[in-house]
């Protein structure tokens, strides 16, 4: 018989050997399988899910032990529940309610008959002195009904709701894996009936555009949203770490909204006329083509309900030689992570030009739009935050993973917009 552990002990102490070494001394043929230790600590909803969508791939007559338990020692019943011809062995806490939602208890026991305990039960350590000994003893052959009395039913934790919001749906964080993946409460049937290529997903201050199929779908410097293999929503970014780019947590919101953007009425789609962000996005392109750097023509436009206020490129201070004519003046220095950035004397950024361009003609900018070409590098962000500018679309990411600890304490939103081909 096979005996499954999942626990929030981790790997770092001896809790989860000790528990083996229970089982092996009571059936040393017992096959255990370690489903997972690295739940958080005390995270009994991550518990329940990595349960519920794993018990299922073990054969039945399988025992699933589960020790994520904080209020061991309590009032709080241990617990034998059969189901689905598997056991399932524990705290009643909820920790086996998401993986038991489909499937009709056939016993509940509490388990009060000492002789299935090892003696003295400890106060704090119920997963080796009575979860370890019965599962131990249940792959031995021993029948439910010697383990305590049978009780009507087991505690149930809550499934977050999803809920409708103006313009689509609103979720949330249910658990970040060891990637740092973000699993959300949104299935996939729910998204079924809206349309793919017109969703925005936003996480904090990220919002994702559209949803992808795979993690590579928007490389190694962007979220993606995708529906995973246990059929909910995830945001991630492959080769790197969502909860950390959206500065996220457990119980986060999630917010699914269906673009408007001029192309489509009623789901048909009505002309080739290019969205509000490509149309900005383009000329943003055509502003950035007055560049004088020699290593990257940048481009930026800020727009406020649709309307240009100001338009700047990376270049020389008016009246000053221009890197074109003289080269560029590079200097090197040191990011805190121990980078080496190299940036130019000569030269002043798209965005703190078009800044400058508003602030000499008299623009109010708070609340405002910024376009640029490239993401903004931390100097100018940090300045975009103290000019009130909510939203940044960008075509191409510069740097993005050195901009997550600010946008993480602002309410600022990068947006990624891909322009069509040509």
């Amino acid at each position: 018989m096979i005996i499954t552990l999942t626990s929030d002990f981790g790997y770092k102490d001896s809790f989860v050997g000790i528990m083996k070494g229970i089982i092996a001394g009571i059936n040393a043929q017992a096959r255990i399988i370690d489903l997972s230790h690295g739940v958080a600590a005390q995270d009994i909803m991550g518990a329940a899910l990595l349960l519920r969508h794993s018990v299922n791939y073990f054969p039945p007559a399988s025992v699933h032990v589960a020790v994520v338990d904080p209020g061991v020692g309590s009032a709080r019943r241990p617990l034998l529940i059969e189901a689905a011809g598997n056991y399932f062995v524990g705290p009643d806490n909820g920790v086996f309610s998401l993986a038991l939602a489909e499937k009709l208890p056939l016993r509940i026991i509490h388990l009060s008959n000492a002789l299935y305990h090892r003696q003295p039960v400890s106060k704090t350590f119920h997963g080796r002195d009575i979860f370890a000994p019965v599962a131990a003893h249940l792959s031995l052959g021993t029948d439910v009904t010697a383990f305590g009395d049978a009780v009507e039913d087991f505690t149930r934790i809550a499934w977050p709701a999803v809920t409708v919001i103006p313009g689509g749906l609103q979720g949330e964080i249910v658990y970040i894996d060891g990637y740092g993946n973000l699993f959300t409460n949104i299935g996939g049937q729910q998204l079924r009936a809206l349309p793919d290529d017109r969703l925005a997903f936003s996480v904090g201050a990220v919002v994702i555009q559209g949803l992808a199929t795979h993690y590579a779908a928007g490389g190694t410097t962007s979220c993606v949203a995708l529906i995973n293999s246990w059929g909910l929503l995830e945001i991630a970014v492959d080769h790197g770490n969502a909860q950390r780019r959206c500065g996220a947590r457990v119980g986060d919101k999630i917010r699914v909204r269906v673009r408007e953007d001029g192309a489509y009425r009623r789901g048909l789609q009505m002309s080739e006329r290019l969205s509000w962000d490509h149309y900005f996005m383009t000329i943003t392109r055509q502003v950035a083509e007055r560049s004088t750097c020699t290593r990257a023509k940048v481009g930026a436009v800020i727009v406020r309900d649709k309307n240009i206020l100001a338009t700047g490129y990376n270049g020389a201070p008016a009246g000053m030689p221009h890197c074109t004519d003289l080269g560029c003046l590079i200097y090197e220095s040191k990011t805190p992570n121990g980078e080496t950035e190299q940036n130019c004397f000569r030269t002043i950024h798209a965005e703190m030009n078009a800044i400058a361009q508003a602030a000499k003609n008299g623009s109010n900018i708070k609340d405002a739009a910024i376009y640029i070409t490239h993401t903004p590098c931390i100097h100018c962000l940090k300045v975009l935050v103290n000019t009130g500018i909510k939203d940044i679309y960008y075509e191409k990411p510069y740097k993005l993973h050195t901009l997550d600890e600010i946008l993480s304490y602002t309410q600022v939103q990068l947006h990624k917009v891909d322009l069509p081909e040509k």
